[in-house]
């Protein structure tokens, strides 16, 4: 999907706001990742790390792209939920390819690909508070704060990503076969222990030197 050259200026501006910050956020994840000696020795043995900042990084970008679209009210909700369908199997077939012969094709099954749509829409609706925003900011950090006003929201938001992220990884685990299922539950969960850790201390950045708005 590509930006809209009509769209209303703020929506423009926001998302690639957000852009920037999703590439930071993901970035900082497999830095933090790489720290971790047998995990990162596995995964360079086994896949390539490149391959897998991408698939994630397009992951997110998928949902962005469909919070623009379903916000500018450019394809009704009917169509939103086929688009969810379309991006959920695009994820999950660059999942496959990243992971290759060693999940078989698993990670295409039906209950996945339901769990990743879930994943998308949930994203999709956390994104779209972030480009509703009327009023222009300029950095990630304003704009959040800006969305969100107080700690407690944009917790609560997030706590709703990092509940579809586990219920996604657990899913994944079940999928994948017995000799590798261990390693994969292993990295998934180190993924989503640093994608928290990230997230939050981008919150602690966003309220950190202003009064929290009652």
């Amino acid at each position: 999907m590509s930006l809209v050259a009509s769209q209303p200026n703020h929506i423009k501006i926001h998302y690639k706001i957000v852009a920037h910050l999703l590439k930071s956020l993901v970035a900082d994840k497999f830095k933090r990742m790489a720290r971790d000696e047998v995990l990162s020795k596995f995964l360079s043995n086994n896949i390539d790390p490149a391959l897998l900042v991408d698939l994630h990084m397009r992951a997110e970008v998928e949902a962005l792209d469909l919070a623009e679209v379903g916000l500018l009210k450019l394809i009704d909700t009917a169509e939103l939920t086929r688009q969810l369908e379309k991006s959920a199997l695009k994820i999950q077939e660059h999942f496959q390819f990243v992971y290759g012969e060693k999940g078989g094709r698993v990670y295409l099954s039906e209950d996945l690909l339901l769990w990743r749509v879930e994943w998308l829409r949930r994203r999709v609706l956390f994104f779209q508070k972030w480009l509703s925003l009327v009023e222009i900011c300029e950095t990630p950090a304003d704009l959040g704060f800006k969305t969100f006003r107080t700690r407690k929201s944009l917790d609560d938001s997030l706590k709703h990503l990092f509940e579809i992220d586990a219920k996604l990884a657990e899913a994944t685990v079940q999928a994948t076969p017995a000799f590798f299922r261990f390693l994969m539950l292993k990295q998934l969960q180190c993924e989503a222990d640093h994608l928290q850790s990230v997230w939050k201390e981008f919150r602690d950045e966003v309220f950190k030197k202003i009064q929290e708005l009652p």
